[in-house]
Order: structure tokens, then sequence, then C-alpha cells
């Protein structure tokens, strides 16, 4: 804009320049930036202020279809009609789920609605149903607390401290529960940030130890602990007892933009595996030519024949090498039958599902297998 032919002449431009420099209101940081503003909205009897949790400058990640169904469901309502009941039931379990933000309050209260009561025999309902926190920032999480309750509907003071200082705060959704919603309640006049970025997400398809059953909380299901330490987010589409790897899967997994693939359905798909595998890989290179595919094997069970496990772990090993002879040089098979080792019989809770140590195991193993793939990539 010609600002002196607005104003008729430099002198008069000058004129009326320094008049409004004069009587303009002088502008805080918080008017120029919203983000750097103390939420002003009126507190509670408590003296909280409440957000939504897909409320920005919240975090909500890992659940990509968030954005069109507003609903905490790892696959889009409208495949519902492609796959069966108990996966339908099973993305409605928020597994992989994180909402991530910064503030200086030294209080944060969640306000939780679940779906319903999802108690199990073998899995604590701190793991199952509820959330965990970490505070630091990416790479430097460490664990704060956990929410404990048996209700349904109820708040948890989930994070109180003596010092207010800016905080990162990383909190899990449950494994093996749905959610209805979700709030976060802060001190009034504390400053909310976003999150510092992470990296390109990484998306695991897979069974119930993909979904982190047995982990005592959320935060130490695999693909959660090696998020932390890789500061990217992954996106969990783990389905207990039903990760058999249908060709609908590969296509909608195909729709996403990750980093890497790992594919870890060998414990649901039984006798059909070895198929279903052989026909999944080329579905997802349709539509990612070049993107990293690691495939895990599953680990040694007390009561499984360790010969058997071996010999279906060459089986898969063979069906790679030989899509690598036809041109795929981005495709990997990881050999998970020692991946819990050393403490292989003590790292279960059932023989099966791995319980917190187990699950730090395989994170260990997983991560040392995956970290110089993607790097190599970015």
């Amino acid at each position: 804009m010609n600002w002196k032919k607005l104003f008729g002449s430099a002198a008069a431009w000058a004129l009326c320049f320094m008049a409004n420099a004069v009587s303009e209101k002088i502008m805080s940081v918080a008017e120029c930036d919203a983000l750097m503003a103390a939420r002003s909205e009126k507190a509670d009897n408590a003296g909280l202020v409440w957000f939504n949790a897909d409320e920005a400058p919240l975090e909500l990640t890992g659940f990509f279809w968030y954005p069109q169904d507003k609903v905490f469901r790892r696959l889009p309502m409208e495949m519902d009609p492609a796959v069966t009941p108990a996966v339908r039931n099973l993305s409605w379990h928020t597994a992989g789920g994180k909402l991530r933000f910064r503030t200086d309050s030294q209080k944060v209260v969640l306000r939780i609605k679940l779906r319903n009561k999802n108690i199990m025999p073998h899995m604590a309902v701190t793991g199952s149903s509820g959330f965990d926190l970490y505070t630091g920032s990416p790479g430097k999480e460490v664990y704060f607390n956990t929410t404990k309750s048996m209700a349904q509907n109820y708040d948890c003071t989930l994070f109180q401290h003596i010092r207010k200082e800016m905080r990162t705060m990383t909190i899990n959704f449950p494994l093996y529960q749905g959610v209805n919603s979700l709030q976060i309640g802060l001190e009034k006049g504390s400053k909310l940030l976003p999150p510092e970025p992470l990296k390109k997400y990484v998306a695991v398809y897979g069974t119930s130890i993909t979904q982190g059953g047995c982990a005592a909380r959320p935060g130490m299901a695999w693909t959660n602990i090696v998020s932390r330490r890789m500061k990217r987010h992954f996106y969990n589409y783990g389905f207990s007892g039903n990760g058999k790897g249908e060709p609908v899967m590969a296509k909608l997994l195909g729709t996403l933009e990750p980093a890497m693939y790992i594919l870890a359905f060998q414990s649901n798909a039984g006798r059909n595996y070895l198929p279903a595998l052989k026909n999944f890989i080329p579905i997802l290179r349709a539509a990612h030519p070049e993107t990293p595919i690691v495939v895990l094997s599953t680990f040694f069970r007390p009561r499984s024949n360790e010969k058997s496990t071996l010999d279906l772990a060459k089986k898969q090993q063979k069906i790679i090498e030989d899509f690598r002879k036809a041109g795929d040089k981005n495709i990997y098979f990881l050999d998970g039958s020692a991946s819990m080792d050393p403490y292989r019989y003590e790292a279960t809770v059932d023989g099966t599902h791995p319980t917190d140590l187990g699950f730090m195991l395989q994170a260990n193993f997983i991560q040392k297998f995956i970290e110089p793939l993607l790097a190599d990539k970015e």
C-alpha cells in the first residue's frame, strides 16, 4: 500500500503516524500471541480452568481419524462395515493415544469418562483403563503418576508440585479401554503452550502384545517406551486376538504416511499367517514403495515348542529375503524369538502376555534394530 498517497504527503503521513503512536494502546505479549496468554476463562470453585482434549494448543495424537470422526478411536467410523465386530470393538481401545502440552500449572487434573468398565483377571486396571503421566522434554521424559480408580467417570489429580515452572506433559491413554471424553484442569492464570515437535511417526500393526497386554500402566507398552526414547509417535494398531493380517487392514494402513511400518501379527493369524503375510506386504508396497517395513516374529513362550518357533521364524525370513531379491531393499525381518532373553520365563503374566519387564526387554530389542534404519532414511 502507498502510505504517502493515502495521507497526501510525507509530512501529513508523519504527523498522522505520530498521533496514532501516542494514542495507540500498548499491547502485551499475550495480546499479540494468544499462545503466550494465561487462560482467562472463569475458573471453577477449585480454581481450575478446563480444556477439552482436542482444544488447541493441546496436542492429541494416536487417533488418525479424529479430525473427521471426533472420537477417540483407532479406526475410522466409515470402515466399520468392512471389519469384524471384534475389530470394531477393539478400535475403541485407546492404546497409543497421547495428549501432550507444556504448562507452568502446579496442578493438573483429569476429568475422565470411560466407555465402560473393562476389568480383566490378568491385567492391572491401571494398565487397561488408566492414564499415566510423564514429564520432561522429548527424550528426557520421566514417569510421574497414574490414575487409580475403579469408577467409569471420575476426576483425578495427576500432577501436583511445589515449584511453578514450565514443564512438558505427556499423558498416555488407556490400553484396553475406550474413552468417551477427557478434559484437563489447570490452575487459573497458568500458561498453556504447545509441546515440542516430534519426529515422523511409526505405525505398528499386531496383536494383544502390540496393544499393550499386559502392561501395568500405559507408558510401559513397548510402543510407548520406544516412542519416548526415539522422540517420535508410535501409532498403535494392535488388536487383541484379532491382528490377523486381513487385506482390508493393509489397505487402511496404506492410507497413512509413517516413517516406518512394523508388522507383528504372527500370533493371531495361526496357520494362515504365512500366506497372509505374503499378501499384506504388496498391498502396503503399492501405497508406499519406499517406506521401510519391518516384519517382527514372536518370542519364545514357556509352553511353546522352541523348534516350531524357530522354524516359523526361518520361513518368515525366507519370505522377506524373496521380497528383497525381487528388488525391495526397504523390507527387513527381525527375529523376535529371543527378544525377552535372558528372562523369557519370568517376563510374562500368563506365559503369553509380557509384564513391564517383558515390555522393557522387547523395547530394548526392537529399538536397537529400528533406530539405525530410521536414521539412514532421515
